[in-house]
């Protein structure tokens, strides 16, 4: 997922800008500011003062946003080794460690283009605790999706709509509205290697924009969110099956007539392009048939003219009669995200030194995680060798070992 944060380097100092300040810290706070100054890895920092309940909650958020950056790192590996056996093996013994089964839930992950943001956020809500907010400043620059891993035949999407609740939007450009809807891209592996590479941002923003070049290989479908101007500070069911303005690249990325875009061709309703136009060969398509694998299904503002300065948030995905609702599942014991979990229970429970203990462990083993990914990647790109092959695994035992016996007292349940 993609966020942003700052971690101080290893070895920076902290300056106090206020070295005379009093705070005043019970027993437990100050326990805690002795744990986490003796367990925790040089990259976590603290801010000078009181470990508050803020400082302790928003040190937690930052584990956190660190573990969405080594699961992304461990998914880059899968595809970029996908045909590495050995890689494979050593992914599938990490990943659970980190809180999630590789073969498990499908891991939600955001992608941002220009000065786009995306981000979980609880500001606005359609149930339980969080959504994915998604911002651009300027629509034909700029990106932001969040993106659900799935795996379903083209033919078979019977069911898609989700909940969108637009905050705000800027004035219109010279051209174009003030703003859109949440627009729909579904990622079509259109080469059959079960994987799907298409970059749909740079497509629609980077440098290789409207080219086949963004595609490597594969495609996709997009519902165009021109359905007027959105109510804003409400939350509404979009129903993407219904709207009419469905395209898809073909193998050319042609120019409408009398437009001045250059648009891909097929247009209409996702059904008639998947019954009537896909599989017309004098239509051109980068899919072959309505048998095609969906691979994900991204819901995105940006790639127009027609988002400005737009704050869009999402909620309740539903295909195929599964909702997703952006909310954590329970993480299994002794796993990065467990210790997480942990600690912001024994925070809840004013319970400052068990929280610093769980947080610690967490980040530690985070720690210890990314390095091996990294020194995976780098001894693979060189001739490997047996000895390779069981320093990696002695690592990911000693991880293992260090998850299973962690020191100091063990938590309450």
């Amino acid at each position: 997922m993609k966020r942003l944060f700052q971690i101080v380097p290893a070895g920076s100092s902290i300056i106090a800008t206020t070295p005379y300040r009093v705070v005043n810290m019970d027993l437990k706070k100050v326990m805690a500011l002795a744990m986490m100054a003796l367990m925790v890895i040089p990259s976590m920092t603290m801010t000078v003062g009181a470990f508050a309940d803020e400082d302790m909650a928003s040190a937690i958020e930052r584990a956190r946003i660190y573990l969405d950056k080594v699961r992304r790192i461990a998914d880059n590996m899968a595809i970029e080794y996908k045909d590495d056996d050995d890689m494979q093996v050593y992914l599938n013994q990490l990943y659970p460690l980190l809180g999630q089964d590789w073969e498990g839930d499908p891991e939600i992950i955001f992608q941002t283009g220009g000065s786009g943001t995306a981000e979980w956020s609880s500001d606005e809500y359609n149930s339980e605790s969080r959504s994915a907010k998604l911002y651009v400043v300027n629509g034909v620059t700029d990106w932001a999706e969040v993106s659900i891993p799935v795996d379903i035949a083209l033919k078979d999407i019977t069911e898609l709509k989700f909940m969108e609740y637009i905050k705000s939007y800027g004035p219109a450009q010279a051209t174009g509205v003030a703003g859109w809807s949440v627009n729909v891209v579904l990622g079509i592996d259109a080469d059959g290697d079960d994987i799907f590479e298409a970059d749909v941002a740079e497509f629609h923003v980077g440098t290789n924009a409207w080219t086949l070049d963004a595609l490597h290989g594969d495609t996709f479908i997009e519902m165009d969110g021109a359905l007027g101007v959105p109510p804003v500070d409400t939350w509404t069911e979009i129903d993407a099956l219904s709207v009419a303005q469905w395209y898809t690249p073909d193998k050319d990325c042609i120019t409408f007539a009398g437009s001045d875009d250059t648009v891909p061709s097929f247009y209409g309703s996702l059904a008639d392009l998947v019954t009537k136009l896909i599989p017309d060969p004098s239509q051109n398509s980068l899919i072959l048939d309505a048998t095609a694998r969906v691979k994900c299904v991204k819901l995105v503002i940006g790639g127009s003219v027609n988002w400005n300065f737009e704050t869009a948030h999402v909620d309740d995905v539903t295909i195929d009669g599964t909702t997703y609702d952006f909310e954590e599942g329970e993480a299994k014991e002794g796993t990065v995200k467990d210790y997480l979990d942990q600690a912001s229970a024994s925070l809840g429970e004013n319970d400052y030194k068990s929280a610093a203990r769980n947080l610690s462990a967490a980040r530690n083993i985070l720690g210890r995680i990314k390095g091996l990914l990294r020194s995976m990647a780098k001894a693979h790109k060189v001739a490997r060798t047996e000895k390779f092959n069981q320093k990696f695994q002695r690592r990911i035992q000693g991880i293992q070992d260090k998850i299973e016996r962690p020191k100091g007292p063990k938590d309450k349940k």
